[in-house]
């Protein structure tokens, strides 16, 4: 039976999972399990009769401040599952992060993948959406603009070609190069790439 001290009792609850969810004082694991009995308990008529007894007179402000409280508690317990998704999202972007070659793991060379991203030259998981012919055009243009390579080769900086052969999980990126070279050629899509260098 429900009586007006058992209401006293869960909203004296209520209140004080509030408060410990705010502070992060308990895991939100072990308060979903006790708010499910209290939501199942809500969800019944609040008196029960026992013939031969009085019926008890249960406040009706009791119970709406007990339906109002675990409501409060149901939404923190979204907010805080909400934080949780977002934090692991955000964890998951890390780690493609340092899954990037050390030599590219540099602030200069992400903002560039981001701009080579926005203008949908390669996607977030640095998957090349080009040619290869391409590929080797912008690897050459950003070994020289992060200053990889080293030591010269005709009065120019040597390409550094590995770092962007394991992003990108491509090989023979010099080949690609010399090919569009003997065409005198440069590859399409070359004036997209050049704008990331601007």
């Amino acid at each position: 039976m429900i009586t007006n001290e058992i209401l006293s009792h869960d909203i004296e609850f209520l209140l004080d999972t509030l408060n410990r969810l705010n502070e992060g004082t308990v895991k939100p694991e072990l308060v979903r399990r006790v708010i499910e009995d209290i939501g199942k308990e809500s969800e019944r008529p609040p008196v029960t009769v026992i013939r031969g007894l009085p019926e008890p007179e249960v406040s009706t402000n009791l119970i709406e401040e007990r339906k109002r409280l675990l409501g409060e508690v149901y939404i923190k317990l979204a907010e805080i599952r909400s934080k949780e998704l977002a934090e692991r999202r955000r964890k998951e972007q890390n780690v493609n992060t340092l899954g990037l070659p050390t030599e590219l793991n540099t602030d200069k060379a992400k903002n560039l993948f981001s701009l080579a991203i926005s203008n949908g030259i390669c996607d977030n998981n640095y998957k090349w959406l080009k040619s290869k012919a391409l590929l080797a055009y912008f690897a050459d243009r950003a070994s020289e603009y992060l200053e990889l390579g080293k030591g010269e080769y005709n009065g120019k900086r040597k390409t550094s070609w590995k770092p962007f052969e394991t992003l990108f999980g491509y090989k023979g990126l010099s080949g690609a190069k010399q090919d569009y070279q003997e065409t005198g050629t440069l590859p399409d899509g070359y004036k997209d790439v050049d704008k990331l260098f601007e």
